[in-house]
């Protein structure tokens, strides 16, 4: 028996186990030159009043969720998706970021059959509301899509960004990740990634 506080991992559905992956280049390391994985978030001010923007969000996002109650393909695809996000934390924080992503890549195309708009968006919502995981609203929503789409046949990949933190904003580093389609964002306003330098995308090319 597993003694107390012991991580239990939730296997994900369709994705392999792959030999872990060494990145050519990358200004992410440690002093065991292992990838480290950082927090991507976009940080803003404190703001005493929501964005319109983020109350559109909200009543888009709660629509899309109780939308998805009424089917029971709907209720099927969430569960599955909440088992895997409540499983990534653990995993992010347990693997070097390559291999970490290698095991979040399916192994097969199993959900060509649902309808591709709809699983980002549910994805979507899901990450919007997941407000106790310790990643930001970017990480989480571009690893789910990531998984979720790519087992549609939709190719994406995730692009990991950093910049200087601004005025107003802790001093260091702030991060961002977004998803690439073909090399071109997807679904990413252009103002979200404003400022930012790419310094890591997968899958890597070759």
């Amino acid at each position: 028996m597993a003694g107390a506080g012991a991580v239990r991992y939730v296997k994900l559905s369709g994705v392999r186990r792959p030999k872990p992956r060494v990145l050519r280049q990358s200004p992410i390391r440690n002093s065991q030159s292992e990838i480290r994985n950082p927090k991507f978030e976009i940080p803003n001010p404190q703001s005493p009043m929501p964005s319109t923007h983020s109350i559109s969000q909200a009543i888009s996002t709660l629509t899309v969720l109780a939308r998805a109650q009424v089917t029971r393909e709907g209720r099927e695809m969430l569960a599955e998706m909440r088992q895997v996000q409540r499983s990534l934390p653990a995993r992010y924080n347990a693997l070097p970021l390559p291999e970490f992503l290698a095991e979040l890549t399916p192994e097969r195309a199993d959900w060509v059959d649902r309808d591709r708009e709809q699983v980002r968006e549910l994805v979507d919502a899901l990450a919007f509301w997941d407000r106790g995981s310790p990643f930001g609203v970017c990480l989480r929503r571009s690893l789910l899509r990531y998984h979720f789409l790519r087992r549609t046949g939709l190719p994406l990949g995730i692009v990991f960004a950093m910049r200087a933190r601004r005025r107003g904003e802790a001093p260091g580093l702030a991060g961002h990740a977004w998803n690439i389609l073909n090399g071109e964002p997807y679904h990413e306003r252009p103002e979200d990634m404003t400022g930012f330098t790419e310094v890591y995308r997968w899958p890597q090319e070759g």
